[in-house]
């Protein structure tokens, strides 16, 4: 009983810094009750506003240990939307959002993601420590030879988000580049299939905790309509499933949020209350 004590309170622990996959299981597997879903997240544009922080866009807050840079990038037939977020070290990977927009070529997407961003209080500058990138839709060779080239600088691997994946696994990798009988290549590119179920799930519980609280998700202070607009375009249906709320909306943000998340949890942020090594 002590056992499962402590496996209840590390998972509850969990869900309150918005990672519910835990607490999920335990009351699955152990309680054996079914679980429910919250059912609150029908948000609208201006919800958003509230995440707003004393902070401007391009820089990076200076009043809490930041651990590292993540960028999440939703790939278009014209260009491509990114995100760049700032995570805090520890379990609750408290995060802020650095930077966002679109940029129509890959040359531009690379300077966006080379660049450096200054802590707010000038002490350092700081570079994207690793960056997921959407590889799926019509410019899936262009996507492999802009990671294998120069988004080698910033630690771009490609991604190809699944609704589930097997085992239950929040992400997996495999070798792009084979053999024709199928052995992988040395130095091989390795493309990162996303459990987008699960990071869409995470996402939504941080958007859960106050602003106060450990875990928190930040916005800065001149964020616009069309950032918040994209991120209340999906919800989750009475099946579980994230869908669009209506056939028209546009969810870029929302998508590169989910990777520059999944991204930090790949690194293991959630493991450095410092910088990592080469971070």
């Amino acid at each position: 009983w002590s056992d499962l004590v402590m496996m209840f309170l590390t998972a509850n622990r969990k869900s309150k810094n918005g990672y519910i996959e835990d607490l999920k299981t335990f009351v699955c597997s152990v309680l054996a009750e079914p679980w429910v879903n919250r059912s609150d997240t029908m948000r609208e544009a201006d919800f958003f506003l509230s995440f707003c922080c004393d902070y401007s866009q391009g820089t990076v807050p200076s009043y809490m240990d930041v651990v590292g840079l993540t960028a999440g990038i939703d790939t278009q037939d014209n260009g491509f939307y990114y995100v760049i977020r700032a995570w805090g070290g520890g379990e609750a990977l408290e995060s802020w959002l650095v930077d966002y927009g679109f940029c129509e070529t890959f040359d531009e997407l690379h300077r966006v993601l080379t660049a450096k961003y200054p802590a707010e209080d000038g002490s350092r500058m700081w570079d994207v420590s690793g960056c997921f990138m959407d590889a799926m839709g019509h410019r899936t060779p262009e996507v492999y030879n802009f990671c294998r080239g120069i988004g080698r600088a910033a630690r771009v691997i490609p991604t190809k988000g699944e609704q589930t994946l097997n085992g239950g696994t929040p992400f997996s990798f495999s070798a792009v580049d084979r053999e024709r009988s199928g052995k992988v290549l040395p130095g091989s590119l390795q493309l990162c299939r996303i459990n987008t179920t699960h990071f869409k799930d995470w996402l939504d519980g941080k958007l859960h905790i106050g602003q106060d609280d450990l875990g928190a998700w930040h916005l800065p202070e001149t964020v616009d309509h069309e950032y918040c607009l994209q991120m209340s375009s999906e919800y989750r249906d009475d099946n579980g499933k994230w869908v669009p709320r209506t056939a028209q909306a546009r969810n870029h943000y929302w998508d590169c949020e989910v990777l520059a998340l999944a991204r930090a949890s790949s690194m293991k942020l959630d493991r450095y209350r410092q910088p990592p090594p080469g971070g």
